[in-house]
């Protein structure tokens, strides 16, 4: 159940849907199962990221925001043990999380690549614009997976 996983990925910029690199309960039910976003990349010009992380419902949360290109590439990772989940932007530790309540404990979870199409008027995810492209697209270089034993 618990493990590292990385992604190398970059992303085209624009609105109109947001790229997520993140585990997600592979049998189980959201939110109750949780949640651990590696990278969720809302911003239509793809200059700011956050992790995110919740466990049980959807109001126990903790995010963390990350500044960078994303259009360029860049390394994301996350080390998901019994007592802690770190994250990992280009080899940096970003942000360590203790606190049990916010851990998932309940559900082996996948690794999960997607772009969430959609807008909420700028509030998360940026609506489509003039400068979208007609194809939106999650470049992936590798994904690491290292199971704990």
């Amino acid at each position: 159940m618990y493990g590292r996983w990385e992604a190398r990925v970059k992303v085209d910029a624009g609105g109109g849907y947001a790229p997520n690199v993140l585990l997600w309960p592979n049998k189980g039910k959201w939110p109750d199962d949780g949640e651990i976003n590696l990278l969720e990349i809302p911003a239509a010009d793809r200059q700011k990221g956050l992790h995110y992380l919740h466990n049980r419902d959807k109001f126990n949360k903790c995010d963390w925001p990350l500044h960078a290109d994303f259009t360029h590439w860049h390394t994301v990772a996350v080390e998901w043990l019994p007592q802690s989940v770190t994250f990992y932007l280009d080899g940096r530790r970003t942000l360590r999380v203790t606190d049990p309540s916010l851990i998932p404990s309940t559900r082996p979870m996948e690794l999960v690549l997607q772009l969430d199409p959609g807008c909420d008027n700028g509030f998360i995810t940026e609506c489509r614009g003039p400068n979208t492209p007609r194809w939106v697209r999650m470049y992936v270089d590798w994904v690491k997976v290292y199971r704990r034993r």
